[in-house]
């Protein structure tokens, strides 16, 4: 390759993408693949089609968010009542946890 051709590769490898010009290259991409196979292929449907998924996947990360939430208050939970019933045999994890909860200084 010529050497002019390597600096401007170079150069586009330093390009950091704002997360509108991503989600616009992203649906361009889209377009141009989608539009070689059917003709009738709109940039209003390629839009209302990412607009879906978007709302889509914002509903799945708060479920998960959610589920993930639930997760560890439930572990927290568990771990608490384990400890609670070590209390009543030990004193030594009794004494930590009054110390933890503010009962002893």
């Amino acid at each position: 390759m010529s050497e002019e051709l390597n600096e401007l590769i170079e150069m586009a490898g330093t390009i950091r993408m704002t997360p509108e010009q991503a989600e616009r290259q992203r649906r361009s991409f889209a377009y141009g693949n989608v539009k070689i196979e059917n003709d009738s292929i709109t940039w209003e449907m390629i839009d209302r089609a990412a607009e879906e998924l978007e709302k889509e996947s914002e509903r799945v990360a708060r479920f998960y968010c959610g589920l993930a939430a639930l997760r560890c208050l439930n572990l927290f939970m568990l771990l608490t009542a384990r400890l609670k019933s070590c209390a009543s045999m030990n004193p030594c994890v009794r004494r930590a946890l009054r110390l933890r909860s503010g009962l002893v200084r």
